[in-house]
This record gives C-alpha cells, sequence and structure tokens, in this order.
C-alpha cells in the first residue's frame, strides 16, 4: 500500500500559516508548526511532510482560498512539487463548520 500523508495549511494573510501534517491514519506526523508563505517557508513545509517517507508518497494539500494568498502556494506548489495534489475549501463550508465547532464546544 502506498504511503499517504496529508498537509493542512491555514493560510496567514498578514501573519504566518499554520501547518498541520497526517498521515493515512490520521496520525500528526510531527507537532504544528507556522510558516511564511515564500519560498523557503514553503520548501520547509514539504520537507517536513516529506521527512521519514518513501520515495513513493502520495501527498494531498488542504488550503482555504484565503483572498488571493492562496494562488501564489499554488502556483509555486504546482511548479515545484507537481506531485502533491492540492485542494482548495470553499470559505461558506470552513465557516459552517467553525461555526458548528463553537456551537457545539466541549468546556
Amino acid at each position: 500500500m502506498q504511503e499517504k500523508r496529508h498537509i493542512g495549511l491555514d493560510l496567514g494573510v498578514k501573519s504566518k500559516s499554520k501547518v498541520y501534517i497526517v498521515d493515512q491514519a490520521g496520525e500528526k506526523v510531527r507537532p504544528e508548526f507556522s510558516i511564511w508563505t515564500n519560498p523557503q517557508g514553503l520548501d520547509y513545509m514539504m520537507k517536513q511532510a516529506l521527512k521519514g517517507t518513501s520515495k513513493e508518497v502520495s501527498l494531498d494539500l488542504t488550503m482555504e482560498p484565503t483572498n488571493i494568498a492562496w494562488f501564489r502556494v499554488a502556483v509555486y506548489l504546482r511548479r515545484k512539487y507537481p506531485q502533491v495534489k492540492l485542494y482548495r475549501i470553499k470559505s461558506e463550508k470552513v465557516q459552517h463548520l467553525r461555526k458548528f465547532y463553537r456551537k457545539n464546544e466541549v468546556v
């Protein structure tokens, strides 16, 4: 079975972006961390996502299309890491999910 990793990128428009990396079982590969979404930050994110994997790893990256910030990220990753599957989540769905979590917060 091919190894799989999922990268969640919570884009910050004026601040650092948060990165979450999990394996196919949903287990954290490493603790979350923050990057600037410049080439150095994105390369660091990819290095962390690939750390300890075989060459046959499948990578998915999910991000919300925050303003136009997602576009630079998508273009850079598509050019330098074409094997990564990119997914954009609709902002409305993210808002609904946040509202649901706020309503059902366990204290």
